[in-house]
């Protein structure tokens, strides 16, 4: 209903939002969060950014051959096996093949690290292909995105690249448990 050029709300059509107290906050019982790497990568979505070719991808290399084959993550914190899926997409299998071989330090590769070179953009099509690829591997425990920029969808007019950003995160965060 429109009066005087104005749109009339219908208080009926609000939802309210959820609002709790202190008291109810401190008095609920959470649960303990689950970590992927103990003490440094709990489950869920993790930005890892710096500076251009200070070892961000051989750290999440490095960390998904950990996870992948069950074992010893940064020589020191043990982690339970599970499948990894690392969207290489500024590297090439060569180049993998070598940074893998480094990583393993003679243990046998497991199968569970699995690797794409391309991936569709979020805006598109890529949001449903990882969404595939997690409920085919339940047992995931790590997706790495190398890099972000590869896959985010386009600037809408008037929004800064961290709003893209943030919304291509908000969607990939969606999908995961």
């Amino acid at each position: 209903m429109e009066i005087n050029g104005n749109t009339e709300i219908d208080k009926s059509e609000i939802q309210t939002q959820q609002i709790i107290s202190d008291i109810d906050i401190l008095s609920t019982e959470y649960p303990p969060p689950c970590w992927i790497v103990p003490g440094l990568l709990p489950e869920g979505l993790t930005v890892l950014a710096g500076k251009p070719k200070i070892g961000k991808s051989m750290l999440s290399l490095n960390l998904s051959v950990s996870i992948s084959t069950g074992g010893i993550a940064l020589g020191q914190v043990s982690v339970e096996q599970k499948d990894v899926l690392y969207l290489a997409l500024e590297d090439t299998p060569r180049r993998i093949q070598d940074r893998i071989s480094q990583s393993l330090q003679g243990s046998s590769p497991t199968g569970r690290l699995n690797f794409a070179f391309s991936w569709p953009k979020m805006d598109g099509t890529g949001l449903e292909e990882l969404d595939r690829w997690l409920d085919v591997h339940p047992d995931a425990g790590l997706v790495v995105i190398d890099t972000l920029a590869r896959i985010r969808g386009p600037k809408r007019n008037g929004s800064t690249l961290y709003d893209a950003d943030y919304d291509d995160l908000c969607r990939i965060k969606s999908i995961w448990p």
